[in-house]
């Protein structure tokens, strides 16, 4: 009989080379086996400005463009000292990963302080920080420009073009050679000679301002579930649709385990193949590091959907089973919102190939209603949730005419595998969509 444990190891095994380094899984994998590692059920979160070479600690004045270090921001509640604007946190730079290293990153590694550009410092007044300005309103990233602090009109770098009342700085210390004058408007950079090497190899990535925010880092998620069979309500269903499955349960008491194995990061708006992935660890007593999962568990409502036999055992390929029960999730989760209203954050999925089941979730204790409002008078999946379903498994279903998978098909916000192992042409292995 499986254990959780067994569970989640067979579970973690399932992402190499996808979602997580095959160094990251052997690791991950070795400290559950030897029992090395920390479960934790976050209770309380909180906010380190530094940390792991890793600093966001610079506030910004939207209005007049003045940076602040965090005590000068706190000491002024938050206000900006010279025209009273409220401080925000200041843009950082964000790593794209062109080439994704074989180890875990640091944070130092993905995120960089803005003052980190080497034009951010006065040539004129030293260790003085310039303003930091967005020249273009429509372009406000791309735009960002470092501006005189002290309008000083004697500077030789000074420009007639003024922003805010700010004179934008035509310095610029990544030109070579003795004449540092740009002709032109010297824009917010990080040049490639002041991007760290990381592991001892210059690795292929590049940084790109952006604003702070969650979406830096994407948490790579495995769900484990377990259930008595006993208390699942056999449902029923259109074998015609759903032409490769079995049987269907609605449980109300399915027993859920979410397992945060580590954190997807780089710039927020990058898709998987240009982030790296790091899991988490924490220092111990002697300088050994220990392997840290976050976990949280939860009794909720839940369907579970058993794949035919027949239809797994005809796969060729290990790979394309999971591919299969994944692909199965997320057409599901694709129209759960659409049907019941909730937000996609409110479901949340698994699957065992296994046991060749595929389950979705509320996504919360003791369920808020999202899959029983897909079900017609307790005993039946509603028909026209099945027949929305079943229209994924089409050959033009995508707008886009993605090969596999992509965020006009399958894609979903809440995958804790990062929209990886989907490939939406095996779906008409259990669906047959309407004519």
């Amino acid at each position: 009989m499986d254990t959780l444990l067994s569970k989640l190891v067979r579970g973690v095994k399932e992402l190499a080379g996808w979602v997580l380094t095959p160094g990251d899984v052997h690791e991950i994998v070795t400290a559950l086996e030897n029992r090395r590692i920390s479960f934790k059920v976050p209770i309380r979160v909180r906010c380190r400005l530094s940390s792991q070479g890793c600093d966001v600690s610079e506030f910004w004045c939207p209005s007049c463009g003045f940076l602040y270090g965090h005590n000068d921001a706190f000491a002024n509640f938050l206000r900006c000292p010279n025209c009273g604007a409220q401080l925000v946190q200041a843009y950082i730079f964000t790593s794209y990963f062109y080439q994704k290293p074989l180890r875990s990153p640091q944070m130092g590694d993905v995120i960089r302080s803005i003052v980190d550009d080497p034009n951010a410092r006065c040539p004129r007044f030293k260790g003085e920080t310039k303003r930091l300005i967005r020249a273009d309103i429509n372009r406000p990233v791309e735009s960002l420009s470092w501006a005189c602090p002290f309008n000083d009109i004697d500077c030789e770098y000074r420009s007639s073009f003024r922003v805010r009342g700010a004179h934008l700085c035509l310095y610029d210390e990544t030109k070579t050679g003795s004449q540092k004058k740009s002709e032109d408007i010297v824009r917010v950079k990080l040049p490639s000679w002041l991007r760290p090497s990381m592991l001892g190899t210059r690795l292929s990535y590049s940084y790109t301002p952006t604003p702070l925010t969650e979406a830096i880092t994407k948490p790579i998620t495995l769900s484990i579930y377990s259930y008595k069979e006993d208390e699942a309500t056999e449902l029923d269903f259109s074998s015609k649709l759903f032409s490769g499955i079995e049987r269907i349960f609605f449980v109300e008491k399915l027993e859920a385990f979410q397992f945060t194995l580590g954190l997807a990061v780089g710039y927020p708006s990058a898709p998987l193949r240009y982030r790296a992935s790091t899991i988490i660890r924490e220092a111990e007593y002697g300088g050994r590091e220990r392997v840290v999962i976050f976990a949280r568990q939860l009794v909720t409502e839940g369907l579970i959907f058993q794949l035919s036999e027949n239809v797994v055992k005809d796969l060729l390929a290990d790979d394309d089973a999971l591919f299969l029960h994944h692909s199965f999730a997320h057409a599901l989760l694709k129209y759960l919102p659409l049907m019941t209203g909730l937000s996609p954050q409110e479901f949340f999925e698994a699957f065992s190939v296994p046991d060749r089941e595929v389950v979705v979730y509320d996504n919360a204790v003791g369920g808020i209603g999202g899959v029983r409002a897909v079900l017609e008078n307790s005993r039946e999946l509603r028909f026209d949730f099945q027949e929305h379903v079943a229209e994924v498994a089409k050959e033009d279903y995508c707008p886009l005419g993605c090969t596999w998978a992509c965020r006009a098909c399958l894609f979903t916000e809440n995958c804790g595998r990062l929209n990886r192992q989907l490939r939406r042409g095996l779906l008409e292995r259990v669906l047959s969509a309407p004519s």
